[in-house]
């Protein structure tokens, strides 16, 4: 069986995505981490452990049907794509993930009585911001909101993007503050 990967760049000049036609994080499989950095301790993913060990490579994210791969500056397009593939071939059929891996829920959102402020922040992320973030190789998560600020984790391809800065200030806090007066800026948790 031949797995059919597509390439796409994204915004981000050091990440590219790599679309699969199955998917790369299945339904019946919760990780309990989809995005990894160069020197984190991984568990349970093999396949980002793997790629992880190339030295140009700086950063993983996996998503449901794509990986976004972060390579450092020096690292070149041209010799990484066939290993990255390579390994994409070999762990595809068996999975990216172990399948017993404890689930955690990825949204860092905190139980605080905020009179519903950081719910209606995480259904206006999660249904107007992440889709079009997710196009582009990457993930945003709402972490918390705290006297007027909202604090936010950008992943995969969104991590050291040019426009990302922009795109946090002049899309998504502009977008927040126009449906939830209370907030006053967005900041990205690194």
């Amino acid at each position: 069986m031949t797995l059919n990967i597509t390439i796409q760049e994204t915004p981000n000049p050091l990440s590219l995505k790599f679309l699969l036609e199955q998917p790369v994080i299945p339904n019946d499989v919760a990780p309990s981490r989809t995005f990894f950095v160069k020197n984190d301790i991984v568990v349970g993913c093999p396949f980002a452990k793997a790629l992880l060990n190339i030295p140009e490579l700086q950063a993983i994210f996996l998503g449901k049907h794509f990986i976004t791969v972060s390579k450092t500056q020096s690292g070149d397009w041209f010799a990484l794509k066939p290993q990255i593939i390579q390994l994409i071939e070999q762990f595809a059929p068996t999975g990216f993930f172990e399948k017993n891996t404890p689930p955690t829920d990825q949204t860092f959102s905190r139980n605080v009585n905020d009179n519903g402020i950081s719910a209606q922040i995480m259904e206006l992320i999660n249904t107007r911001v992440r889709p079009a973030v997710l196009q582009d190789g990457g993930d945003i998560l709402f972490d918390r909101f705290e006297e007027g600020t909202v604090y936010v984790r950008m992943q995969g391809a969104c991590v050291g993007c040019p426009s990302s800065s922009a795109t946090l200030k002049l899309g998504i806090e502009r977008m927040l503050k126009y449906f939830v007066p209370e907030v006053k800026t967005v900041e990205q948790i690194i």
